[in-house]
């Protein structure tokens, strides 16, 4: 499955529904959906999401290792991003954070390593541990909580008003991609598989209201579940 269109009908995206569908590239989510919960779409294949304005909240690891993300556009009613949210999506570059959120979580976006720039709204108020480490730049409001938080955790800062030009040479920092053109080859001889399944889906789901906890999940021999990070997990 490449491509997923949730239908108008559905109103929550159940814990891992979709998490290590790595090859599902894309998925559309309505305005009737109000909830992601926990790991929804982790170890996944997308490449970018768009989160309605519709949706309230986002749980825990809901995108972590998405390694092939590059862009999140987040809904403007959430409030809070979780702890570990996008943590270790290592392609991704652009994250749009809204007024509406107050708090960013532990470990959000540590291991984000393309992700250079990053602007934080002055409606933050809280940042929770590691979560900006390894991430290069925070584009921040001058005399806000964003900045106070990057100079104590020595983070590069620009701000966004009153340095606009040093901002935009943080974020033109060259990046580098690997493409695996075997994984490519592969996917193209399925794709006559794929493409039936998909349909298959699409039907059945036509009339889904909610989709369930791990519904296509996918584990992997060495994949468990996300858990609650705690002290002794390793990084």
């Amino acid at each position: 499955m490449k491509s997923l269109h949730i239908p108008d009908s559905g109103t929550s995206i159940g814990f891992c529904a979709f998490s290590s569908c790595e090859n599902l590239a894309s998925v559309t989510i309505p305005e009737s959906v109000t909830s992601i919960e926990n790991g929804a779409f982790s170890y996944c294949g997308l490449k970018s999401v768009i989160i309605p304005d519709s949706v309230t909240r986002i749980g825990e690891y809901a995108f972590m290792q998405c390694n092939s993300l590059t862009s999140v556009t987040i809904s403007n009613s959430v409030t809070s991003i979780k702890d570990c949210t996008f943590e270790a999506c290592r392609n991704l570059r652009s994250v749009t954070i809204p007024d509406s959120v107050t708090s960013i979580g532990d470990y959000a976006f540590t291991r984000c390593k393309n992700l250079k720039s990053i602007t934080i709204p002055d409606s933050v108020t809280s940042i929770g541990d590691h979560a900006f480490e390894d991430c290069v730049t925070v584009i921040r409001e001058p005399n806000s909580y964003a900045e106070k938080h990057a100079r104590e955790n020595k983070f590069t800062e620009v701000e966004s008003e009153k340095n606009e030009q040093s901002a935009q040479e943080a974020i033109s920092s060259p990046v580098h991609q690997t493409v695996n053109t075997d994984f490519n080859t592969a996917i193209n001889a399925l794709k006559e598989t794929v493409l039936a399944q998909q349909e298959t889906i699409n039907a059945l789901m036509a009339h889904i209201t909610k989709i369930q906890n791990e519904v296509f999940y996918q584990p992997s021999e060495d994949e468990k579940h996300p858990t609650k990070r705690n002290d002794e997990m390793d990084r």
